[in-house]
């Protein structure tokens, strides 16, 4: 995604204005890596290819789990989770419909103290990628 991310920010930029209702999500892993140095480097991304970094009112999120998305789908199952821990893929990808569901619907409210702080991270991109109405 890294090498990736200029590309696509780029084209999203020229695409869609900022006042434009289309968005682009941008999901990768943190890895061994913390959450704060794959922000910084899909920055320093973008600054290497002459571009400016997000701004704030640009419909552009970006969600890092710190192993893998399945960390947030074990916890939102109400599963404890620890980050450094890899889980398995679920069967199907709707497997996890209800509960993503109801994240978006209660994103005005805290996560519980256990959530993990990767899911707290991607809890405070969704205002870039969210309407107030939806």
């Amino acid at each position: 995604m890294r090498e990736n991310y200029p590309g696509e920010v780029q084209a999203f930029r020229r695409k869609f204005p900022a006042q434009s209702d289309i968005r682009l999500v941008i999901l990768t892993d943190a890895d061994k890596h913390t959450i704060r140095e794959r922000f910084q480097q899909l920055e320093n991304a973008l600054q290497e290819n002459g571009l400016p970094i997000r701004q704030p009112q640009e419909g552009i999120g970006v969600f890092i789990p710190k192993r893998n998305i399945e960390t947030w789908i074990h916890f939102l199952k109400g599963q404890p989770v620890n980050e450094e821990k890899t889980y398995p893929r679920l069967s199907e990808e709707s497997e996890c419909k209800a509960e993503v569901e109801a994240l978006a619907r209660n994103r005005r409210n805290p996560l519980p103290e256990e959530a993990p702080p990767s899911l707290r991270a991607a809890c405070q991109e969704l205002p870039r990628i969210l309407t107030e109405t939806a």
